[in-house]
């Protein structure tokens, strides 16, 4: 299953929330598949409530959007195209925990990241209404 581009605000999972800033988070989906069911191993991370058009189409409410397994996630969304960076860190640290060699990544990898004098906004992302009918 494949949705249309746009972006949402999510519920933030424990994992990102421990790094402080707001309870959810701006997903950004560019056309981005998602997760229809996990095996009982996987940690669900995220997930989209669908429109009521959506969920009579695909005959769901809910799809996942992320999800963890030991040292592997996966995101149908976008999380470098927003400044926020508690799903890189949470990353970089589910790496650490599970690495053979922990000082490999340092713990000051991200301290600094929001202070960058160049780093671009936030990108514009934009609903189905932005979107010419051979797109959709």
């Amino acid at each position: 299953m494949q949705i249309n581009s746009f972006e949402t605000r999510l519920p933030a999972p424990d994992c990102v929330k421990s790094y402080g800033s707001t309870d959810d988070f701006r997903a950004v989906f560019i056309r981005a598949p998602a997760v229809l069911a996990a095996g009982p191993e996987v940690e669900i991370l995220a997930e989209y409530t669908l429109t009521p058009e959506e969920a009579v189409v695909h005959g769901r409410e809910k799809v996942i959007v992320a999800v963890r397994k030991g040292v592997l996630m996966a995101t149908a969304f976008h999380p470098e195209l927003t400044t926020d960076l508690r799903w890189h860190q949470a990353f970089v640290d589910m790496v650490r925990k599970h690495s053979q060699q922990p000082d490999k990544v340092p713990p000051s990898l991200f301290q600094n990241l929001g202070r960058i004098p160049n780093r671009p906004p936030d990108l514009p992302v934009y609903g189905k209404e932005f979107m010419r009918a051979e797109q959709m």
